[in-house]
């Protein structure tokens, strides 16, 4: 009875204060971006799909021919100087209208490939409700992935190969 008392306490111990060093480690944790710098980012990432910009135009010559909105964006505070340079990456992001629909968007990125311009254009849709498509991106085979120090790094798997 005792030893199952000592295993209750120490298994409820363990559930209680596991998330309390996790939130801990990361109030911790210095802070990568400024706002300023994480307000330029958004900026870069053209996130901002009200924008004059990002607006087409609700007739019925624009649902027969979708348009393409398309910005390059930077990683400025982002790329780890002795990996992925910015000029690297050979990225696009933007908005493409979905045809027979009320002002639809669907967001994505473009990367170019890394080794010929030749390869074929590979398409990769992927995310919906539940899952960012930024978890394919960072996390899966996109061109590169998140280190632990928060820098871009090459992901040799990545489909722009």
């Amino acid at each position: 009875m005792n030893s199952s008392l000592l295993s209750f306490l120490s298994l409820f111990l363990l559930l209680v204060l596991s998330p309390i060093s996790s939130v801990v480690a990361l109030l911790r944790a210095p802070p990568h971006l400024s706002p300023v710098s994480a307000e330029k980012l958004i900026r870069d990432l053209n996130l901002f799909p009200n924008k004059p910009f990002n607006i087409i135009a609700d007739d019925l010559q624009s649902a027969d021919a979708p348009s393409i909105v398309e910005r390059r964006f930077k990683f400025p505070d982002l790329v780890d100087p002795s990996g992925v340079s910015a000029e690297e990456l050979g990225h696009h992001a933007g908005y493409y209208q979905i045809q027979h629909s009320h002002s639809a968007k669907m967001f994505y990125f473009f990367f170019e490939s890394r080794n010929s311009t030749t390869d074929p254009v590979v398409i990769w849709l992927t995310g919906g409700p539940g899952c960012s498509s930024e978890m394919a991106l960072f996390y899966e085979n996109g061109p590169f992935t998140i280190a632990n120090n928060l820098s871009l790094v090459w992901n040799q798997y990545g489909w722009d190969q």
